[in-house]
């Protein structure tokens, strides 16, 4: 393995989506690692960071680790005490920091859910929503450098305990996205242990003495995200029913039953009543030449004649009635 002024070959490119929509809902490959990568990056440096959430853990381990720094505008110079840090997802943004945790994806592996049913559906506004749940399979390496062996093996020690034992502590076994920015996306660590590799090194280009120390450990992480899907509901324009309102015009209108008086015997016709309240009855006078379903499908049986009539059940009448002859 040969470093030299980069870290190994398989550099990722951030993707460049195109709008700002597609930045946060979009499911590809490229996005679900995007957003794996920097989830772990963020738990990471919540210990590092002076003002991170999970800081004040650091001082069960090793207080010399507060000595850190992973503001990439800090200036050593001014504090000789503090040492740089470099957390990254990518490796372009590296630019040959040491020591550095480095945050590696392993591509993506999809998991199959459900025989591609949705989870969950929804009506607003004439647009049927369908919600599949999306669930992924991300490896991530993270690899840990540094330029002598005690702070290889205390890096080791460190993230081991990290990723481990302050898993639940942390909130490292669950992390999600924030819902109210849209982000509906879970991934969960593995339950079992996260180890790190025996520690190697190589030479470093041009000294003959210094060398670069490094260990690395591979472990998946399960992504599960939800793809929403928006269709336009089609116009109603069979089977249609108006409710009455009090005072409202409709009750001074009659419904009216839109049916060729000649329907063929090898034909289905959807029947359409216009004006149709909820309180109406459809009746069918002979079911053997015609039936109706309750989707209102008119399915001829026989040749011959029938009437459809429209029974009011307020005035216990029929009121409406429309003959039809079967050919």
């Amino acid at each position: 393995m040969d470093f030299g002024n980069t870290f190994p070959p398989g550099t990722y490119t951030k993707p460049a989506p195109k709008t700002q929509t597609q930045s946060r809902y979009l499911l590809t490959s490229d996005r679900v690692k995007a957003v794996v990568k920097g989830k772990m990056q963020e738990y990471l440096e919540s210990f590092f960071k002076p003002d991170g959430e999970n800081r004040e853990l650091l001082g069960f381990i090793n207080t010399r680790w507060f000595n850190y720094n992973i503001d990439r505008s800090f200036d050593p110079k001014t504090d000789p005490t503090q040492r740089k840090l470099q957390i990254a997802r990518y490796f372009n943004e590296l630019r040959a920091i040491i020591p550095a945790i480095i945050i590696m994806d392993g591509g993506v592996t999809p998991i199959h859910q459900s025989m591609g049913m949705i989870a969950d559906s929804s009506i607003q506004a004439m647009n049927w929503f369908g919600y599949y749940p999306i669930v992924r399979k991300v490896p991530i390496s993270i690899l840990l450098a540094a330029r002598d062996i005690e702070s290889i093996d205390d890096m080791c020690d460190l993230l081991a305990i990290i990723l481990n034992e302050f898993r639940i502590e942390a909130g490292g076994t669950y992390m999600s996205g924030i819902l109210d920015e849209g982000q509906h996306w879970a991934m969960m660590l593995p339950n079992d242990a996260i180890s790190f590799g025996s520690v190697s090194d190589t030479e470093i280009p041009g000294d003959p003495i210094e060398k670069i120390f490094y260990s690395e450990t591979t472990f998946e992480v399960f992504f599960e995200g939800v793809l929403t899907i928006r269709r336009k509901l089609p116009e109603l324009k069979y089977g249609g029913m108006l409710v009455e309102t009090p005072g409202s015009v409709l009750s001074t209108v009659l419904p009216v039953i839109v049916l060729p008086s000649t329907i063929n015997i090898n034909q289905q016709y959807n029947l359409l009543i216009q004006n149709f309240q909820d309180r109406y009855r459809i009746i069918v006078s002979d079911p053997n030449v015609a039936s109706l379903t309750y989707n209102m499908k008119l399915t001829p049986r026989k040749h011959g004649q029938f009437t459809i009539s429209i029974f009011d059940p307020a005035s216990n009448s029929v009121i409406t009635t429309s003959t039809i002859t079967v050919v």
